[in-house]
């Protein structure tokens, strides 16, 4: 049994941060039981629950046992049962870098996961791009330098860090460039694929919102830049995903 620590934790953003979790895989060896790889978030569409992340951070073309924590107070993982992804043959990498993951819903009770975290996606969310020059961005992740498992305590550790950053443009169709302000003195950017992007938008009574824009898929911190997938591609993935037949992750 594993126990869970995280830490740097930031009340600020705190409900939204919850939805975003570690990807954590079973590596089938007794002494190490577990991996971390990347990040992911859970998202609400439709009503129904999904995970996402990167395909390249998934591999699912060789995809072994993946475990997501339901929110931050919670060891326990959740019930997942099928995933949706585009081959990398098919189409341009970073444009199909998307891996979609059902909730097994029929395996949870209230009981189980009550306080489950989410991001609500919709057709109807509010335009970020409209409002992206006077916007603040911002990104939570999970890198690879600052995330790690102690086998010899039994003992997940993870550290969510924020990486705040200004919009640059569009890259390429659908593509979208941070600059980030502080890299935290962090080697790589290794770790925050699959982790969302979000814009804080004030309206004309200077309440300000969190609005979700799309998700990472690379960056460095030599070039204090993070290339970030529109979430209208991420939407069309999930519909996507709800047309299909299930095939179950493992």
């Amino acid at each position: 049994m594993f126990f869970r620590k995280m830490l740097n934790q930031n009340p600020i953003i705190e409900i939204i941060a919850s939805a975003v979790q570690p990807l954590v895989f079973e590596t089938g060896i007794s002494e190490f039981p577990y991996s971390l790889s990347g990040t992911v978030f859970l998202a609400e569409f439709n009503g129904k629950p999904f995970v996402i992340t990167t395909r390249h951070s998934l591999r699912p073309e060789s995809l072994g046992p993946i475990c997501i924590f339901p929110s931050d107070q919670c060891s326990r993982f959740l019930p997942l049962k099928d995933v949706f992804f585009v081959s990398e043959a098919s189409a341009d990498d970073d444009f199909v870098d998307i891996a979609v993951i059902a909730v097994d819903t029929s395996k949870i009770g209230n009981q189980d996961f009550p306080l489950m975290s989410f991001i609500r996606l919709s057709d109807d969310l509010e335009d970020w791009l409209a409002c992206k020059d006077n916007s603040n961005f911002f990104l939570l992740g999970y890198p690879e330098e600052k995330n790690f498992i102690q086998n010899d305590e039994s003992m997940i550790c993870n550290e969510r860090i924020i990486l705040r950053g200004n919009y640059l443009g569009e890259s390429q169709n659908f593509i979208h460039e941070l600059e980030i302000s502080d890299t935290f003195g962090l080697s790589t950017f290794s770790g925050f694929s699959g982790a969302p992007v979000f814009t804080i938008v004030a309206n004309s009574n200077e309440i300000s919102k969190v609005v979700f824009c799309g998700m990472a898929i690379r960056g460095t911190p030599t070039s204090k830049k993070i290339h970030f997938l529109n979430r209208s591609v991420l939407i069309d993935a999930l519909k996507v995903k709800q047309s299909l037949p299930q095939n179950n992750v493992g």
